[in-house]
């Protein structure tokens, strides 16, 4: 089924008031991290044991699946949290999850395994939503974290929540200077997944200066990176000064993501792939989550999700299928027929066309087009009523 249209299944069951306490999404949370921290080292072992990836991948599937559909019916949710994002997410782990396994058993042994090896990059998108989270108990054993390369250890120590570990882990790979000679742009995208976790995990400004610095010590480092970062480092800078501020308020969490959001669009980044202004879009959209986790007002929830939105379009993580579709559509089936939905629309439908073209030009499937004009529908103004 088409992503897209999966979504508008998915967004119809959304709450639109706080959920409430679920118990059992801590110890699902811990038996997803139990059974991703044996299964990772096996997936990227050359003798890997077929049986026991076999195994792990019907129990990572079952258990996924349980996610999403307690999730769906409300009954599996994080405490006090009403961020929609989760539920996005649970349903795309699920999905994936429950391919690789279809594909092990069929004995397509490799694809499954690139298939699994893929989703702690979920669990990683929910856990640095901000710093609020399950606590792990799962402890991978050192010998089987010792066979994981610096990339994978520090994807599961991520995906467990082990923030410190993670970033000790890509501190290291940004200290590499062979790779960022060899592997330009994947040392970047290290430097800025460990960003994400200094600006939305830990708030630490300190920390996104340390990482920023280093970084820029390094020999060979090319111009349009060193240019990139330096923009950076003066965004950290700014933050440094401003007055600590501490709100946990409907009212002041929203005020908070108005001003960083429109400090984001002050930056002087213009170009999707740009990213200068990393530092100000990673503050806006960890600030719409924490707005989304507590709003209960459905015009600030779409305000929320169109912040979301926005800044994930500009941070554009290759790893995932754009997530900023997910809070457009989210944002104009939360408030239909509002200037924030006609907003929300205009995006997401820049954002389909600029998806479906390439080389050949725009090809945008029947089903997706249909789903346009239903979104379409929704988001356009309230029809006038007749007089009389």
């Amino acid at each position: 089924m088409n992503p897209r249209l999966a979504f508008a299944t998915l967004l119809s069951l959304l709450p639109s008031a706080l959920w409430a306490d679920a118990p059992n999404w801590q110890a699902k949370m811990n038996s997803l991290g139990n059974t991703v921290s044996e299964l990772l080292p096996e997936l990227v072992s050359k003798q890997g044991n077929p049986e026991t990836i076999e195994k792990g991948a019907k129990a990572l599937s079952e258990l996924s699946h349980d996610l999403k559909v307690g999730h769906d019916k409300q009954k599996l949710v994080p405490a006090a949290d009403n961020d929609p994002t989760i539920g996005f997410l649970a349903d795309q782990f699920s999905t994936q999850t429950r391919r690789a396994y279809s594909a092990i058993k069929q004995g397509q042994i490799e694809y499954g395994k690139d298939l699994l090896r893929s989703v702690t990059s979920y669990c990683i998108a929910c856990h640095a939503r901000h710093d609020n989270g399950p606590a792990f108990t799962a402890v991978p054993s050192t010998e089987k974290v010792n066979r994981l390369s610096k990339e994978e250890k520090a994807a599961l120590y991520v995906a467990l929540r082990q923030f410190d570990k993670g970033l000790e882990q890509y501190q290291q790979l940004v200290a590499d200077p062979e790779l960022l000679k060899k592997r330009p742009f994947d040392w970047e995208r290290y430097l800025r997944q460990a960003l994400a976790i200094a600006v939305r995990v830990k708030n630490d400004p300190k920390l996104a200066s340390t990482l920023i610095a280093t970084a820029l010590q390094s020999p060979d480092l090319p111009v349009f990176q060193q240019t990139k970062l330096t923009q950076w480092q003066k965004a950290v800078d700014s933050w440094k000064k401003e007055p600590a501020l501490k709100v946990n308020t409907e009212v002041g969490l929203t005020l908070e993501m108005r001003r960083l959001f429109r400090d984001a669009n002050m930056g002087q980044q213009r170009m999707l792939d740009d990213h200068s202004a990393e530092i100000q879009f990673l503050r806006a959209s960890g600030a719409a989550h924490d707005v989304l986790r507590v709003a209960r007002d459905p015009k600030t929830v779409a305000e929320a999700l169109m912040v979301a939105g926005k800044s994930y379009e500009s941070l554009s993580n290759p790893l995932f299928w754009p997530m900023e579709e997910f809070f457009y559509e989210a944002c104009i089936r939360q408030l239909p027929h509002s200037n924030l939905a006609q907003e929300c629309y205009s995006s997401y439908v820049k954002s389909v066309y600029f998806g479906y073209t390439g080389s050949a030009g725009t090809d945008i499937p029947e089903d997706v087009r249909k789903l346009l004009s239903r979104l379409g529908a929704l988001a356009a103004p309230p029809r006038p009523k007749p007089k009389g």
